[in-house]
């Protein structure tokens, strides 16, 4: 039984996990003012991958080119580094962040991304664009001493990001699957 959990684990992981610049999947196409959270609790592990429509992140779906554009590309690149004002994970589990991760389909000018890309804890990538439709996948690894202690995460999403109407929660854990929506008025989800 706990070798089928931990495969069940395996492939929800190989199914939300690959953030890869060069490959695009059918399910690339967004619908603005919903963002997706695929959440992913083991043992000590917590896996969170967050899928938002540029329109939702920044207000616009092209590459920046105003400075008021460039400004709210770069406040966007400072709320993903900082994932308190995103979500909070409760403090009893000892959750470390190990490792954070952000794709982008906005091509802004040279200066924007190498900049953003000597962060330590953030690496940037961009993927290729096909479409008029910009992308943000932004990726968190958390190590976690306590998990069985991790019971809720509140998100605070909508307040940097008030365009999103609603927050698609696909959860995995070692005693199943489930999926939930949020809303600005509930935005806590339960494990």
């Amino acid at each position: 039984m706990k070798l089928l959990t931990s495969l069940g684990l395996v492939i929800c992981l190989c199914q939300i996990s690959p953030i890869n610049a060069n490959t695009r999947s059918d399910s690339s196409a967004h619908t603005h003012g919903e963002v997706i959270f695929n959440v992913l609790k083991n043992r000590y592990q917590l896996q969170i991958l967050i899928k938002a429509p540029g329109m939702d992140v920044v207000g616009f779906e092209d590459s920046p080119k105003t400075s008021a554009q460039i400004n709210a590309f770069t406040r966007a690149l400072k709320e993903f580094k900082n994932t308190s004002r995103l979500f909070n994970l409760s403090q009893r589990a000892g959750c470390k962040l190990t490792n954070q991760r952000l794709v982008h389909s906005l091509a802004p000018d040279e200066g924007i991304s190498k900049n953003y890309e000597t962060s330590e804890t953030l690496s940037l990538q961009q993927t290729s664009r096909k479409e008029n439709h910009s992308t943000f996948l932004v990726e968190y690894h958390f190590l976690c001493k306590k998990m069985n202690r991790l019971n809720t995460m509140h998100i605070h999403w909508f307040k940097p990001f008030p365009s999103t109407k609603t927050i698609t929660v696909n959860i995995s854990t070692e005693q199943g699957q489930s999926s939930h929506k949020l809303f600005k008025n509930s935005p806590i989800i339960n494990f």
